[in-house]
């Protein structure tokens, strides 16, 4: 085995929660399934949150250029959310906002009505980094409701 096979074999032993990255303004709207997410800093006048997406995603591209996110934290039984959000391609964009109510906070970029956590905020930085887009957002604003995360694990959603 080489050291990358080694290194996502490893890397699948995480758990992480899913989440949902949405985007809307004058370049369009998009969104994105996404694992990873973490805290940067709470110490400043907003907190600072990051994640990372694909490259090849259609969502980071208008993410960048509208200069806002939402991070929405799925909740466990929101498996079809997650799910109808990793297909690829922008022709299903609109379908994609179908499948569940969606408001706005203070950015613009859409707010999942009942997910666990909505993190609303305003690009601060990009870098490509290897095949990731690294976006950290400063928190504009945020929203949370009860219940579990949806978690993933070992190449799959963990019950």
């Amino acid at each position: 085995m080489n050291l990358k096979s080694e290194f996502l074999d490893a890397m699948s032993k995480l758990i992480s929660s899913v989440h949902i990255v949405t985007t809307d303004g004058g370049f369009g709207k998009a969104g994105a399934t996404v694992s990873s997410v973490t805290s940067v800093c709470v110490d400043s006048n907003s907190p600072i949150i990051l994640c990372c997406l694909h490259k090849d995603s259609t969502a980071a591209p208008l993410i960048i250029k509208n200069e806002c996110f939402c991070i929405n934290t799925l909740k466990n039984d929101q498996k079809e959310v997650a799910d109808i959000f990793s297909t690829h391609g922008s022709n299903h964009t609109d379908s994609k906002f179908q499948i569940s109510r969606f408001e706005s906070l203070t950015t613009g970029a859409p707010v999942l009505s009942d997910c666990l956590v909505s993190f609303d905020c305003k690009l601060l930085s990009s870098d490509l980094i290897g095949t990731h887009h690294v976006l950290i957002g400063e928190v504009q604003n945020l929203k949370t409701h009860s219940g579990l995360p949806l978690l993933y694990g070992n190449r799959g959603y963990v019950t």
